[in-house]
């Protein structure tokens, strides 16, 4: 059983709790929220009906919470999963889990010190989708998995170029994304996830990195465009905050020919020389102990497959799980930072 203790009180709390509330008490169970807004924590433990509100600081001392879900603005999320992994407290915390590879790193040193879990909550990982790709078209699977040779008068690319082409468009909030300090921008808030699918995808060598985008008047980013260098592997991603659209696609030259991942950042199938593979329906959600009435929208969205694997990565006693790994965070956090030094912002 994981006693949880909820920090931060927005949208994607609200999202993962509703989760977290279709699972039986005996295996998850919320005690309380926490919030620099007492009275708003109390609002929410009164929604999910939890013992308790709290301050950080008393969050972190209350003997009785296991794991901590971090769920604050994103220029918080490496202070506070110190804090609570120092009170030996398990943490998943949101993505991204640090604001630089540097801060990456030191959350990580402080859970491998205290002998507890953490892992980065990039919910991408943990979709079937992705454990397909794993096994079938990672370079350390296959060397050769990225091939595209036979696509260049499709996508008029060099034909001696194997290649990634990532888009992801969200429509975000301008005003949110104004306030620079709280590490908001196109590549924290949604290059995260193009970035994770190129390091699952290439490994966690360093590529060479060309990135250019436009910024919002706070200086923070609102597009841009990146292309990643992996030896004769090409990686073109695209990222747009200041856009009306909400649309992401990854299309991947392999050796079984051309891949298509609609919403790559929550998949439910892929596309594979025009033939559709539909894994939505093929988990079994009533042995993870959920209802076979869930909604379909919770099925999809992630945290439930998340949450199956943080507890049983907790219950075999890791310190992370093999679908999100500390290694993976490193990389993926220096990748970000020479893409927003490239595009000048500065935290």
């Amino acid at each position: 059983m994981l006693n949880w203790g909820i920090l931060g009180c927005g949208n994607i709390a609200i999202k993962f709790c509703d989760v977290l509330m279709q699972y039986p008490q005996s295996e998850h169970k919320i005690i309380g929220f926490a919030s620099r807004d007492k009275a708003r924590a109390g609002a929410y433990a009164k929604k999910y009906n939890c013992e308790k509100a709290y301050s950080y600081d008393e969050m972190s001392k209350d003997p009785t919470i296991d794991i901590i879900y971090i769920a604050t603005n994103t220029n918080l999320h490496a202070e506070l999963s110190i804090k609570m992994l120092n009170m030996k407290k398990h943490v998943l915390c949101e993505k991204p889990m640090a604001m630089s590879a540097e801060s990456a790193k030191l959350v990580i040193e402080t859970a491998k010190r205290n002998k507890v879990f953490f892992t980065e909550g990039l919910w991408s990982r943990y979709f079937p989708v992705y454990k397909v790709l794993k096994d079938t078209f990672t370079v350390e699977t296959n060397p050769k998995a990225i091939a595209s040779d036979m696509y260049d008068d499709i996508l008029h690319i060099d034909k001696n170029i194997e290649f990634i082409h990532i888009i992801f468009k969200k429509h975000m909030n301008k005003d949110l994304f104004n306030d620079k300090n709280l590490g908001n921008g196109a590549v924290l808030s949604l290059g995260c996830y193009a970035i994770q699918l190129v390091v699952l995808l290439l490994g966690r060598k360093f590529p060479k990195i060309r990135a250019k985008g436009t910024l919002y008047e706070s200086g923070a980013d609102a597009n841009y465009c990146a292309q990643l260098v992996y030896d004769n592997i090409k990686v073109l991603i695209k990222i747009e905050t200041d856009t009306k659209e909400n649309y992401s696609n990854a299309i991947i030259g392999t050796e079984k020919g051309l891949l298509e991942i609609p919403n790559f950042h929550k998949p439910t199938s892929i596309i594979l020389d025009d033939i559709v593979y539909d894994y939505s329906e093929k988990v079994e959600y009533t042995t993870m102990g959920l209802p076979i009435t869930l909604e379909k929208e919770l099925k999809t969205s992630g945290f439930m497959f998340q949450i199956n694997t943080v507890k049983k990565a907790i219950d075999n006693k890791k310190l992370s799980t093999c679908e999100m790994s500390h290694e993976d965070s490193i990389v993926i956090a220096m990748i970000q930072d020479e893409i927003l030094k490239q595009l000048e912002v500065v935290y």
